[in-house]
């Protein structure tokens, strides 16, 4: 079974390293950096939610708040991200 990229590996994947990499250079952000997905014999981080500024950077003076949510209905944990403006 072929899974996604799992950003836990852009130390010791190439192809994984070169993803994150495009990414930044690109100005989008990961916001998820825990595991999003759990087992009994390995956890990887291939759920993904990345922030862009945009052109008008809107969300500088904005609080960022994401994660996971604990859940035992599947092994890949909802993820979310909150946005709040000041």
């Amino acid at each position: 079974m072929k899974h996604g990229v799992d950003l836990l590996k852009f130390e010791v994947h190439t192809g994984t390293a070169e993803f994150v990499d495009t990414l930044l250079i690109n100005n989008f952000s990961p916001v998820i950096t825990m595991p999003s997905r759990i087992t009994s014999r390995s956890s990887t981080l291939i759920d993904h939610i990345y922030l862009y500024p945009g052109k008008k950077y809107l969300w500088w003076d904005s609080n960022i708040k994401s994660g996971n949510i604990l859940s035992d209905i599947t092994d890949h944990l909802p993820n979310f991200i909150f946005i709040l403006n000041n």
